[in-house]
C-alpha cells in the first residue's frame, strides 16, 4: 500500500524521467498521455491528484520506455497512435477547405509552395469528401 501511495504522490520525477528519456517537450508528453499541458503542470506541482486512468497511462509509457531500453520493444503492445502535429494540421486544413470556398485558392498556392512534390496528392485528398 505504501508503494502505491508513493507512486501516486511522486509523479513529478516519473513525468520528468519519461519526458527526458523520450526526448519530448511537456506539450508532446501531455499529448502522449491524453491530458493538457496545464494538467501535467498541476500534477508536477502537487496541485492536482493523480487519477487512476492517468496513472495507468503513465505506467504504460514507463513500460514502453523500459522495454525500449532493454531491447524488447515488441513485448509491450503499443497504445493507440496519436496523430502527429502535421496530421492535425492537415485535418485543420481540410476543415478550412470544406468550410470556406473563398480560401481554396490560397490553400492551393500554399500547398504547391510547401509541398511541391506531393501537391497533387494533397489537393486530391482535400477535394475528396
Amino acid at each position: 500500500m505504501q508503494e502505491e501511495s508513493e507512486r501516486l504522490f511522486n509523479v513529478a520525477p516519473r513525468l520528468e524521467f519519461l519526458r527526458s528519456r523520450l526526448g519530448l517537450t511537456w506539450n508532446d508528453l501531455s499529448e502522449q498521455l491524453g491530458v493538457s499541458r496545464v494538467m501535467l503542470h498541476y500534477l508536477r506541482k502537487g496541485k492536482k491528484p493523480l487519477g487512476v486512468k492517468l496513472d495507468f497511462r503513465i505506467r504504460q509509457l514507463e513500460e514502453r520506455v523500459s522495454a525500449l531500453s532493454s531491447g524488447v520493444a515488441h513485448a509491450v503492445p503499443h497504445p493507440k497512435r496519436l496523430p502527429t502535429k502535421q496530421e492535425k494540421w492537415m485535418q485543420t486544413l481540410k476543415r478550412r477547405w470544406t468550410r470556406s470556398k473563398a480560401s481554396r485558392d490560397e490553400i492551393r498556392l500554399a500547398i504547391r509552395v510547401l509541398y511541391p512534390n506531393d501537391a497533387d496528392d494533397i489537393l486530391a485528398w482535400l477535394q475528396a469528401r
